[in-house]
């Protein structure tokens, strides 16, 4: 097994070797020094930063309609299911930024101050934010319904 593998190292690198031994052409092409001089318009406008040597491009896919109502429902199950837990004795909990037993009305405050936040920050404005903050929360939303139904039926 191991002669195999050295033969077929050996034999790549001789291919490898004999691909890059090729002469490459580095010399650089004559410049065009009247390119300004017929291009005037092309010219005075790469100076004056009008004309874009690169696309635009834009790296934050926007948010669907359908994304962001998910996600408000989402934290409205977590508060309401949360609630139904600690009022219940069965659970707590556990983000470290609220108490082990908060009340209702921290719950909804904590929820607003965060989503405030967010909007603030226009993280809610990319789309990857808000799928990944979904999952996240739907994961915390089904344990949280776990614990209620373990203990209620």
């Amino acid at each position: 097994m191991k002669a195999t593998m050295y033969l077929i190292l050996i034999i790549l690198s001789l291919f490898s070797f004999t691909v890059h031994a090729q002469t490459l052409d580095l010399t650089i092409p004559p410049v065009d020094t009247n390119f300004c001089v017929d291009n005037k318009e092309l010219c005075d406008r790469i100076a004056n930063y009008e004309y874009n040597l690169l696309p635009q491009f834009e790296f934050i896919t926007p948010t669907t309609n359908k994304d962001k109502a998910i996600f408000y429902a989402i934290n409205v199950i977590d508060v309401w299911s949360t609630n139904r837990a600690i009022k219940g004795g069965y659970g707590k909990e556990v983000n470290p930024l609220l108490p082990s037993y908060p009340s209702l009305a921290e719950l909804i405050t904590h929820k607003t101050v965060l989503i405030g936040a967010y909007e603030y920050a226009q993280w809610l404005d990319n789309r990857a934010f808000v799928v990944t903050m979904n999952y996240t929360l739907g994961a915390v939303v089904v344990n949280n319904l776990q614990i209620i139904y373990d203990n209620e039926f």
